[in-house]
């Protein structure tokens, strides 16, 4: 299964950046569990954005990088499209992403839902890309509320640390390296 979040931070050369990470079904408890451990007291989830702290986003690609159910992280950067609004960009990254899943034996896909007909869009897309062949056999596309799985929250640490390193702080970046696919288009 794979679980995407995105990343809107714009840095030289990217304006719009998605992660997948790849978690088998039979990890997938250790690695909310230990997600959750580090979800800080009063928060109803782990974002990377909220952690400003060197050393507690250390520790947040540390765990990630430690976490032996976490198979792979892929991460999509798109680069700067000018005047493109953000909905265009996330549909030119799930372009390219959803069919390197496919292509990667992933049959499921949680993404954070967010409004309703935004979700529809993604769904849309799919099934364009499904119609284009690009996608092939069972798949699905199911959006869930950021808090209701810690799952996500793997992908958001990805993004961010790949985002940092193109910010100019590749510390995070090298911790997650032997994790970490990077697709730029």
């Amino acid at each position: 299964m794979a679980y995407v979040d995105e990343c809107e931070a714009v840095h030289p050369g990217h304006a719009y950046s998605m992660a997948a990470s790849l978690i088998g079904d039979d990890s997938a408890d250790e690695v909310a569990d230990a997600i959750r451990a580090l979800v800080l007291p009063r928060s109803r989830k782990l974002h990377w954005y909220d952690e400003h702290k060197t050393a507690r986003r250390t520790l947040l690609a540390a765990t990630v990088a430690e976490l032996t159910g976490v198979e792979h992280i892929l991460v999509v950067l798109a680069t700067a499209l000018d005047g493109t609004r953000p909905e265009r960009r996330r549909r030119h990254c799930l372009t390219r992403l959803l069919p390197e899943l496919n292509d990667r034996g992933v049959v499921q896909v949680v993404a954070e839902a967010r409004e309703s007909k935004q979700n529809a869009r993604d769904v849309e897309l799919l099934l364009a890309l499904r119609n284009q062949k690009l996608i092939q056999g069972p798949f699905r596309l199911d959006h869930v509320p950021g808090p209701s799985t810690p799952l996500l929250a793997v992908a958001d640490i990805a993004v961010g640390a790949v985002m940092a390193a193109y910010a100019g702080d590749a510390s995070y970046r090298k911790i997650l390296d032997e994790k970490i696919i990077e697709l730029v288009i």
